[in-house]
């Protein structure tokens, strides 16, 4: 005899009737899941992306403050889970203690599950992982990974790729699946401009086709949304780069057969600037007017949300906003951001799914 059929045929004599021996039964077979809920039920999963600026060792060491802003990220942590779901962080290299100070501390506060990207691949002579996190309130079922053919210049250094994280939210019934990654950048005026715009349109076509490929594996749903947060270093505000972006929103829509919505751009009817130089940064090149020149600011940081092609909304990305990583003045610190880039925030609403099935959260 099963287990199940086992222990109900031992219930109580007290439980005799058909309800009681109904609510008895379900309970027993389905634990932490929503039992027969109407596809009217809507809840809401809040998001935060941010690319933190905590460099690894000898960059920007001369006015970075890496330690002293990782410390008061580390205290944010707190505000950030009575706030957010998940986050998506850019920027946080395992090179030094700062991002273990920043995860016990995130890990107290709540985000139970932490997915690293692609780590650091010394016999390729890429010492610098890739600084990528997803950082999670609910349980973390898998976590996949993919590496990008080495970057030009500096940056090839870094072992960039991308992190998946497939995310059960208990309040929808829905898996949540999370994708984060940061292409190379293109620093303006340098002679590797063409170089490192052909390479990152390499590197978000890899993006793409590993959304697709994860898809197929792990047989997505199409009612459950598909989310990438990232610092994708392409600047939707800047003339130069007005084609790249249209080309980056082509690409992913059409790998993934999907309409790849920037969630930011749609809801405030804007492309938001999310990196401008800091302020300590300004200081030295000033100091040294021989070094680089100064770019403008920019909308390189986005969350993109990927559109079911059911003709029912299942969910819907219904608030966003930039997300400005003030310094409090009392302290009195050289510096008024906690990075240079500003975060995005986005509140998606979910129906939630009937169980059809058991989906444990442990």
């Amino acid at each position: 005899m099963s287990r199940i059929a086992d222990t109900f045929c031992r219930v109580p004599n007290m439980l005799k009737s058909k309800s009681s021996i109904f609510c008895f039964f379900t309970a027993l077979i389905l634990p932490h899941s929503r039992l027969l809920a109407s596809e009217d039920d809507r809840v809401t999963l809040r998001m935060l992306n941010w690319n933190t600026y905590l460099l690894p060792h000898g960059v920007d060491d001369e006015f970075g403050y890496k330690q002293e802003r990782a410390s008061l990220i580390a205290d944010k942590m707190f505000e950030f889970a009575s706030k957010y779901d998940i986050l998506t962080l850019q920027e946080a290299y395992q090179s030094s203690k700062r991002q273990f100070e920043i995860l016990q501390a995130a890990t107290r506060a709540g985000f139970r599950d932490i997915a690293y990207g692609p780590l650091s691949e010394l016999t390729k002579l890429q010492p610098v992982d890739s600084g990528l996190l997803i950082l999670s309130k609910h349980r973390i079922l898998d976590v996949e990974k993919r590496l990008f053919p080495r970057s030009p210049g500096k940056e090839g250094f870094i072992t960039k790729g991308v992190v998946y994280a497939r995310i059960y939210h208990p309040p929808s019934n829905r898996f949540v699946h999370v994708f984060n990654t940061h292409p190379v950048a293109t620093f303006m005026n340098t002679p590797a401009v063409d170089l490192t715009k052909t390479v990152r349109g390499k590197q978000l076509t890899a993006t793409a086709n590993f959304i697709k490929d994860m898809a197929n594996k792990y047989q997505f749903d199409p009612t459950d949304p598909i989310i990438l947060g990232g610092s994708l270093n392409v600047d939707a505000r800047g003339a130069i780069h007005e084609k790249e972006y249209e080309e980056m929103m082509h690409i992913f829509s059409s790998i993934t057969n999907r309409d790849a919505r920037d969630v930011i751009h749609d809801l405030l009817d804007d492309h938001p600037i999310t990196w401008q130089y800091w302020e300590p940064e300004i200081e030295h090149r000033r100091d040294h007017p021989n070094g680089p020149p100064v770019d403008p600011p920019q909308c390189s940081d986005y969350i993109i949300l990927f559109d079911t092609d059911d003709p029912k909304r299942y969910y819907e990305a219904i608030e966003a906003d930039v997300e400005y990583m003030n310094v409090d003045e009392s302290y009195r610190l050289p510096f008024s951001r906690l990075s240079d880039n500003n975060g995005l925030s986005t509140t998606i609403s979910l129906t939630v799914k009937p169980t059809q099935h058991v989906i444990r959260n442990t």
